[in-house]
């Protein structure tokens, strides 16, 4: 049976020499050794590679004087060999990159690993210390042991970072490289001497630098302010823990130049206090320095505060004047809806939509216009907006960025509208932009619904190769030169059809007076009406459908105009397929109803007395015809 060594106290007084200058020496000559083996493979493979050239070149020399036989064999660097390094190399780089879900996994692990290996640190630092250096039996050590396999994954991690570096040297020398110089060589040190040396284990909290770097590959944070922001604050934490650290350490050992200890046992946190006053320029007059090396310490961090400070300024400054006023996010208030628009946001459209959308007759409430744009809005659209404030709001950003588009709420929004740049020049180039803005919002939520302005009808083909494209959820696009053409063309067939169209989708008032004559009477009698859909009441059960019109007509003042049938269980208000005065039509439970009133109160109305007869309330007031029409209301007059 083994027996386990107990002993556990400062070497200094178990009557052992301190050797903390092998702890310190193992890690200033971990980097220098390896670079000096780097160093000496390149010049092995340089005079390989020369000795190489010069034999081809005595090769071909050779082939000229027809004397091949007389050249010595070489043998070069094979295909194979070559094949076997590419394969090493990409391996390595599967397993420490980011774009990779096992890089993030192992930078995760590394991470967490030195925030654990921290933790055992500051345990041993949190209380005044007898000494530095203890000398205590490695297998009785628990701590020890539980740091020593953080040091082993550390270790691992080193040398795949190493295979996959591009330049060995550079990443020799590198911050997280000279981390790992000072924590793994001494936990492999005091295993075989069976010490333990607080050492520079403090140095792992520089680790904190990566945090924001780790949150932005696990998709955590998106914004590159955000991240620089964040990494700038775990900078100056970072640095005023360590300077806590190596005041402790040189604090609690002693200049070493000195017979007699001239140093003071004081805690890490202590230390932490005092480093806070130095980096702040307040300094504190209960905790202070002793010792020489403590007090060069002391100035070299004055230097390195100014250091930082020189070359976070700009970054700062950077940071805080790219702050853009409309760069906050849409928050709802009350549960209410709303629609974002982006695409051509000018003043005009916005207005056009504003007004119609808006217009007194459809008394619309509860929802908000999103305006997101990449630009900031003039004075006279910012006045707009000021104005209208509780019906519209703008978003600085782009929809073809996730961020900004989790900014705009786009997974919650009714839908989203892309307008097009109808004067523009280039139509080709301008329907490729609003189809990458489908392809862009579709991507990051499938179910949104998407209405979108193109300028040309052959661009609507490449919409349905759009995988989540789908007219189920609402999806649809509005052609601008077809929708003229097929107006102009039904205006040849039937006079007065454009005129019709553009009445029903436009909202208008429907003020009429004694001065003008009766048919312009009529006629805004008629433009004043606008189209809603409901579903049919159950009073209408038998009835065909010009019965339910007539009842309509003489008793609400309702247009009733089109049918469709019941939806399918599950299927959205937006599958339903309106019939325009539908033969031998019968009206069953579920029938949707499309009409022409004069005014959304109108409707309510309409709903008020189904209800007295059914009891149930079946109208429902919809948005679709406004979305559908809004991208022609601007235009068609």
């Amino acid at each position: 049976m083994m027996v386990i060594p107990s002993y556990n106290a400062p070497c200094v007084v178990l009557g052992k020499e301190r050797l903390w200058w092998v702890f310190l020496l193992s890690s200033i000559c971990s980097p220098f050794i390896l670079a000096s083996l780097v160093g000496g493979l390149r010049l092995v493979l340089y005079l390989r590679k020369e000795e190489h050239r010069k034999r081809m070149v005595a090769v071909l020399w050779a082939d000229r004087a027809k004397s091949i036989k007389a050249v010595p064999s070489h043998k070069g660097p094979t295909l194979e060999e070559m094949r076997r390094t590419a394969a090493l190399r990409s391996a390595a780089d599967r397993l420490v990159s980011d774009h990779y879900l096992s890089g993030r996994i192992l930078s995760g692990l590394a991470f967490l690993f030195s925030m654990c290996s921290l933790m055992i640190y500051y345990s041993s630092v949190s209380h005044r210390i007898r000494d530095v250096e203890w000398c205590r039996a490695w297998l009785a050590n628990a701590p020890q042991q539980v740091d020593f396999a953080f040091n082993c994954f550390f270790l691992l991690y080193y040398v795949l970072r190493f295979l996959a570096a591009d330049d060995k040297v550079t990443f020799i020398f590198n911050l997280y490289s000279v981390i790992d110089y000072f924590t793994v060589p001494p936990a492999f040190v005091g295993l075989m001497l069976d010490r333990d040396w607080i050492g520079l284990k403090f140095l792992r909290v520089l680790y904190l630098r990566r945090l924001p770097a780790l949150l932005a590959a696990i998709g955590l944070i998106f914004s590159p302010a955000k991240i620089k922001l964040m990494q700038l604050a775990l900078t100056w934490i970072a640095i005023l823990l360590a300077a806590g650290g190596l005041f402790h350490l040189v604090e609690n050992s002693g200049d070493p130049f000195y017979q007699a200890f001239d140093g003071q046992r004081v805690s890490y946190w202590d230390f932490c206090y005092f480093a806070f006053g130095t980096m702040a320029t307040l300094g504190s007059a209960d905790v202070y320095v002793k010792t020489v090396l403590g007090k060069m310490t002391n100035c070299c961090l004055v230097i390195v505060v100014l250091a930082v400070i020189a070359l976070a300024l700009p970054d700062v400054a950077r940071l805080v004047g790219s702050r853009r006023k409309y760069s906050g996010e849409y928050r709802s208030v009350h549960n209410e809806k709303h629609v974002v628009i982006c695409g051509y946001v000018t003043h005009a459209t916005i207005v056009a939509i504003f007004n119609e959308f808006f217009h007194p007759d459809r008394n619309i409430e509860g929802i908000k216009l999103i305006c997101l744009e990449p630009t900031e809005p003039n004075m006279e659209f910012a006045r707009f907006i000021k104005m209208n404030r509780f019906q519209i709001g703008y978003l600085q950003g782009d929809v073809l960025v996730p961020g900004d588009c989790s900014r705009a709420k786009v997974h919650e929004a009714d839908a989203v509208l892309i307008l097009a740049d109808i004067p523009t020049s280039n139509a080709e180039a301008e329907d490729g932009n609003n189809i990458m803005r489908v392809v862009a919002v579709k991507n990051y939520h499938p179910k949104t619904r998407i209405i979108v302005q193109l300028l040309q009808y052959r661009s609507k083909s490449y919409l349905t190769s759009i995988p989540n494209w789908d007219p189920q959820v609402g999806d649809n696009v509005v052609c601008l030169p077809e929708i003229k053409l097929g107006l102009l063309a039904q205006s040849c067939v039937a006079p007065g059809f454009s005129t019709l169209m553009g009445n029903l989708f436009a909202s208008r008032s429907s003020d009429t007076s004694d001065e003008n004559p009766v048919w312009m009477n009529e006629y805004v009698t008629g433009a004043g009406k606008e189209m809603y859909t409901s579903r049919m009441s159950r009073a209408f059960e038998g009835l065909s459908f010009e019965a339910a019109a007539e009842v309509c007509y003489l008793k609400l003042d309702i247009l009733l105009i089109a049918m469709a049938k019941p939806p399918v269980e599950g299927a959205s208000f937006f599958s339903l397929q309106f019939i325009l005065n539908p033969p031998d039509f019968i009206v069953t439970n579920g029938t949707c109803g499309c009409f022409l009133a004069d005014s959304a109160q109108q409707a309510e109305r309409f709903a008020q007395y189904l209800i007295s007869i059914s009891g149930r309330d079946h109208l429902r007031y919809t948005v679709s015809v406004v979305l559908q029409g809004m991208a022609l209301l601007s235009k068609v007059s």
